[in-house]
């Protein structure tokens, strides 16, 4: 059986990674500067993973819905959705779970911890696995960096990696 694209980009080929970051780069550039023409604010900053990105903002919603009404109109079939963060998150500033991290805005103060999905096991790879030590070696020190590249301190990145010292 044969399957072919007709929209997008092929999900696992070895040049996706790259098409989809020209695209993304490509569509936030002009997203930008439409929003300069058009005196729309843009976000304070913005994190992009593969087709998944936030917006840190720090203007009120209608502002918000502005910009992202302006981001849907870019390229037809290309569609952002939103969530916006829980004002009685993460030490009662507001916050949001994405992806591997939590992101909260204490009055224009971001600050990132690693968050990890409640099912989610503390176990990165079994002792008992037949993956070699070097590859065991490398899951563990990926995701030590990981820990440690989602945390804003490095004291909320000790109480992860205590977890998962078994």
């Amino acid at each position: 059986m044969k399957f072919q694209t007709k929209n997008g980009i092929p999900t696992g080929s070895r040049i996706s990674p790259i098409i989809s970051g020209v695209f993304a780069n490509t569509w936030k550039k002009k997203l930008y500067e439409n929003c300069k023409e058009k005196n729309i604010s843009t976000p304070l900053d913005f994190w992009r993973y593969a087709d998944d990105s936030i917006f840190y903002w720090n203007w009120d919603i209608e502002e918000f819905r502005r910009f992202e009404k302006e981001a849907n109109k870019i390229f037809p079939g290309v569609n952002i959705t939103s969530q916006i963060a829980d004002p009685k998150g993460v030490h009662g500033n507001f916050s949001l779970n994405h992806l591997d991290m939590t992101v909260s805005n204490n009055n224009g103060e971001i600050k990132t911890i690693f968050y990890e999905k409640p099912e989610s096991s503390d176990i990165i790879v079994q002792s008992t696995s037949a993956i070699s030590q070097d590859k065991k070696a490398d899951m563990i020190m990926s995701t030590v960096m990981r820990v440690f590249d989602r945390c804003s301190y490095m004291e909320d990145a000790l109480p992860h990696l205590k977890n998962h010292q078994r």
